[in-house]
């Protein structure tokens, strides 16, 4: 059979981001081949060789040099080297000749796809004299340059060297030999943590950097280390936790290894929620959590390229053994967050505290979870600004009012028998207390809501970064939605007629910034458009046949608004508004005569802030000062209409008076 080594290579998959997996393939060899010669003793070693392109360059900002990047590895060890056997191995594609340690036979390939050509030297040990192997390795050709034959040294030395860094994934390559270093401790860490592992070194002559991996791992990475076996189904797994020592660039995190290396790997801290990204241990030390799981099912799964694992989606273990990738992840996590809790624990606490505080003194309205939603409290993460934890309590809130309503059900469709009773009783009276609870705080939670509405409308009034007041539709849409009427608003949760007089809520028919033609109750041609146009039907004509009880209508002016004149004034645009309602034919949403007779009153409230021209308007139309002098009122027996004009100022103190009582008893400030 014959293979096409550049479509061979073609049909890897390595992203520009793991830049360094035909490093580690090299470097995973190398420790194969010399635990292959000196089994345990610390004869053996590992060096991995940095060269850095010669391109001297300068940091625009500090001018000082920077770092060249990395042209070729050189990965040499003193383990058996390319004898017969593994030459041959390598020579044939997807070689089962170390299948026993996880060898897949195509880890060679990745070279080729990372780099333009591999350089091979290896003295292996023969009879009588040791022998020396050199050839190249590369596309299309394949094998090249091959020799093969005596060598007078009697060291026994192999080196692989990855010549020409593809650009894409050279500019993925860490640039630091530290760094280099570290990727290769943690991808390989299970193998530094086997009794065999040789001596391994990342040297950067043009940095004059000599750094032993294993060192690094023993004293600067791992802090403490606890093996833990479970099962799934008849598969048995091993989970080894490990505490590192913190490092910027290692995030908490699960490793599923295969054949003693990581092949796939799961950010821990977005599944144990209250792991945070500085967690200390009892000694002060602050420490990153590994976790690598392994065993025999992973080995037999991993795909060759050695980037993730083939495995069912199923929900249970099938009928052959296999199990699913969510069963092993939850299971691994759980085993890890249960080694994480005494360091956890302590960020959950202040949390569920922080949250205890920001309810009391901002939120009485969720006082209820504290009680029927803790569980569900845990899983909200910690350090949450008080915008987000607000959003996060909301979410709470739904689902234990869901659970409530699903409970109350489940109760009520029960058949029950004399001897359950006084369990079902039991279930009843949790939740009549759970309903009592909620009840509150929805009365809590629109009292918290007002607030909000106050704070604002009173931050609407204000001059904005412009220097400017906004206009007027700001406050008309804080009080209620624009160009609807009250039959398209779903519910009086999205209005806010309150602001202006409690007993605006209570109406028939409302259309706001909707001209008269638009509105179908009035039956009327006029183009004109009142800010807020209310109909109010008498009880005793539930039908609609009577007359109107009263018309309320109002008018909201742009805050400092003082070019008020004799033909364009609020005043003279209200009675317009009168005078338009009581003429014309006019018909109630049913097409019934809409009764607007004489003796039907009007209301209208003009909102504005008491300017000049507005004082003099007010004064040529006969309205009186009210007594606290923030606003002026008028009866006018033509219209049979009462207008108030109301200050900003007045409406804003009006309505935080009449809640202040409520806000003080939440604690509301």
């Amino acid at each position: 059979m014959r293979i096409n080594l550049d479509g061979r290579i073609r049909n890897i998959a390595l992203a520009p981001s793991n830049a360094l997996a035909p490093l580690y393939e090299a470097v995973v060899n190398s420790i194969q081949s010399v635990q292959q010669r000196w089994g345990k003793s610390d004869e053996g070693e590992v060096l991995v060789k940095i060269i850095r392109e010669a391109t001297p360059q300068m940091s625009l900002d500090t001018g000082q040099s920077v770092l060249d990047p990395v042209s070729q590895f050189i990965i040499e060890d003193n383990g058996v080297g390319f004898d017969q056997g593994n030459y041959r191995s390598f020579e044939t594609s997807d070689s089962v000749h170390k299948r026993n340690i996880g060898g897949k036979g195509v880890g060679r390939f990745l070279w080729l796809k990372a780099f333009d050509k591999v350089s091979i030297r290896s003295t292996f040990s023969g009879k009588p004299n040791n022998q020396l192997r050199v050839f190249d390795f590369q596309i299309p050709d394949g094998i090249s340059n091959h020799e093969c034959g005596p060598d007078t040294s009697t060291l026994i030395r192999t080196s692989v060297t990855l010549i020409g860094f593809k650009p894409q994934y050279q500019n993925q390559c860490p640039k630091t030999a530290e760094t280099i270093a570290s990727h290769i401790a943690a991808h390989c860490l299970e193998y530094f943590l086997l009794d065999s592992c040789p001596k391994v070194r990342v040297v950067d002559d043009s940095n004059n950097l000599n750094i032993s991996v294993n060192d690094r791992v023993s004293s600067e990475i791992i802090l403490d280390r606890h093996d833990e076996a479970f099962q799934i189904g008849s598969n048995s797994f091993k989970i080894m936790h490990l505490r590192l020592a913190q490092r910027s660039q290692i995030k908490h995190s699960i490793h599923y290894c295969a054949h003693m290396r990581a092949v796939t790997s799961e950010d821990l801290s977005k599944k144990i929620v209250d792991l945070s990204s500085r967690v200390q241990d009892n000694e002060g030390r602050e420490f990153v959590y590994a976790g690598y799981v392994s065993g025999s099912f992973l080995d037999q799964h991993v795909n060759p390229e050695r980037t993730r694992f083939s495995m069912s989606y199923g929900s249970e273990p099938d009928m052959f053994g296999e199990i699913d990738w969510t069963a092993l992840t939850s299971a691994s996590t759980a085993l890890s967050a249960l080694y994480l809790a005494p360091f956890t624990a302590p960020v959950a606490e202040a949390k569920i505290n922080h949250i205890q505080r920001y309810i009391a003194d901002e939120a009485p309205m969720y006082r209820h979870l504290l009680k029927w939603g803790t569980d569900e409290l845990l899983k909200i993460p910690p350090d949450l600004p008080n915008d987000d934890l607000e959003i996060e309590l909301c979410k709470i809130d739904q689902k234990v009012r869901a659970d409530i309503k699903i409970k109350t059900k489940n109760i009520s469709s029960k058949r029950v028998a004399v001897v359950d009773r006084p369990a079902i009783k039991a279930e009843i009276d949790e939740l009549m207390e759970a309903v009592t609870d909620i009840g509150q705080s929805g009365l809590s939670r629109y009292v918290a809501y007002r607030k909000v509405i106050i704070d604002l409308l009173e931050k609407g009034l204000q001059i904005n970064a412009n220097g400017k007041y906004e206009d007027e539709d700001l406050i008309h849409s804080i009080i209620h939605p624009m160009r609807m009427t009250s039959d398209e608003i779903e519910s009086t949760d999205y209005q806010n007629l309150w602001i202006i007089d409690e007993r605006l809520s209570y109406h028939s028919f409302l259309a706001s910034d909707m001209r008269f033609k638009q509105i179908g109750e009035l039956n009327s041609e006029s183009l004109n458009r009142p800010d807020l146009l209310i109909l109010n039907n008498p009880l005793a004509f539930a039908e609609g046949s009577g007359p109107l009880s009263s018309v309320v209508i109002v008018e909201f002016k742009k805050a400092a608004r003082n070019n008020f004149n004799e033909e364009e004034n609020p005043i003279s645009q209200v009675y317009g508004y009168v005078n338009e309602i009581r003429k014309g034919t006019k018909s109630d949403i049913k097409g019934r005569p809409l009764n607007v007779n004489l003796n039907t009153p009007f209301y209208c409230y003009i909102v504005a802030d008491l300017t000049q021209t507005l004082r003099l308007q007010a004064a040529n139309h006969g309205f009186r000062p009210t007594p606290d002098g923030l606003g002026y009122f008028h009866f006018n027996e033509n219209y049979n209409s009462y207008t108030e004009i109301i200050s900003f100022e007045k409406l804003l103190d009006n309505a935080k008076k009449r809640n202040r009582i409520l806000f003080d008893r939440l604690g509301l400030r």
